[in-house]
């Protein structure tokens, strides 16, 4: 019996890429058109990775797909046609994560524009450590609209409230007048929409991290609600994804906030407080919801809000062939 094996030749810089990524990396990497550079080729490739979301309540299991761009690099000598140099596997993890990351991120900056929205009504107040980062902007806005006799100009350059006076400032909440701190018209507005003074505090906290977070927690050096946010946006996630609010366990969001953020920096605060804690506070503020059998799930007002972000994922919900 005569058998005839017919080899296709390794003869274009892509084939040469597509081999070693098949052989080094895994199917999951697709090469991109190659790059001249002069003596050798450079062949960028991108990721495809699953992502696979499960409402718990009905048992529905929902695929999406990925498409990472540019996660790693592929040089290829002109004359020989070999490789001479190919991004490393750990290269191209940290890439792929970066990527992840930056997706995340969407959803997170999205959430904190709802959730900083008054008319959500989100009682800050309930999260513990995040509350006690933020208790400056709380403060000053009671005694804003309390009129309290310490809010002098001198007394503010002089203390660790100041930079949060600022940001009062220049949201157009506050003003100095006479060296006097005053509220302005849009503070009067907002307390005539919320009805109380603690609630206009609340809303104060929420306004600010909207506009502010990555100030507060870069360069201030809050970090208290970095976990809270983090756990809120694996949920919020995965319903983005899904296309609805989706019942899910404890077990599953405490594995969603490891997988999502693998790689980030551990918060003394998380390990102090306690995943099971911070859920308990979220729901009690308003961003999440308990649902029937002990799962978790969202609110619907929030999540009407954040449906606008999944146009900006780099999705593909249909069946996917390499």
């Amino acid at each position: 019996m005569r058998i005839t094996l017919r080899v296709k030749r390794l003869d274009t810089p892509r084939k040469v890429a597509y081999m070693r990524i098949l052989r080094r990396i895994g199917s999951s990497c697709v090469p991109k058109e190659p790059i001249d550079a002069g003596e050798e080729w450079i062949v960028p490739f991108d990721a495809y990775t699953p992502s696979i979301i499960l409402d718990e309540k009905t048992g529905i299991e929902k695929t999406v797909i990925f498409h990472l761009p540019d996660v790693g690099k592929i040089w290829i000598n002109k004359k020989t046609m070999k490789i001479d140099k190919i991004s490393s596997l750990k290269e191209v993890k940290h890439s792929i994560y970066q990527r992840r990351i930056q997706i995340q991120e969407l959803v997170e900056r999205d959430l904190l524009k709802v959730i900083g929205d008054p008319r959500i009504r989100v009682n800050f107040g309930v999260l513990k450590y995040a509350f006690t980062g933020l208790q400056p902007i709380y403060r000053i806005t009671l005694g804003l609209l309390q009129e309290a006799p310490y809010l002098t100009y001198e007394e503010f350059e002089e203390s660790p409230y100041r930079d949060f006076v600022k940001l009062l400032i220049d949201l157009g909440y506050a003003e100095y007048s006479r060296k006097r701190l005053i509220s302005t018209n849009k503070m009067h507005q907002l307390r005539k929409m919320m009805k109380d003074d603690i609630e206009t505090a609340h809303a104060m906290i929420g306004i600010v991290l909207a506009y502010y977070y990555d100030y507060l927690r870069e360069t201030l050096r809050i970090i208290h609600f970095v976990p809270y946010l983090r756990l809120s946006a694996s949920y919020y996630s995965d319903a983005v994804q899904f296309g609805k609010l989706i019942n899910i366990s404890k077990k599953r969001l405490k594995w969603n906030m490891r997988e999502y953020y693998k790689g980030a920096p551990i918060m003394k605060i998380r390990k102090r407080l306690g995943i099971d804690t911070m859920i308990n506070e979220l729901v009690d503020a308003g961003i999440l919801s308990w649902a029937k059998e002990d799962t978790i799930t969202g609110r619907q007002e929030i999540f009407e809000k954040l449906v606008g972000v999944r146009e900006e994922f780099p999705m593909i919900e249909e069946p996917y062939a390499f």
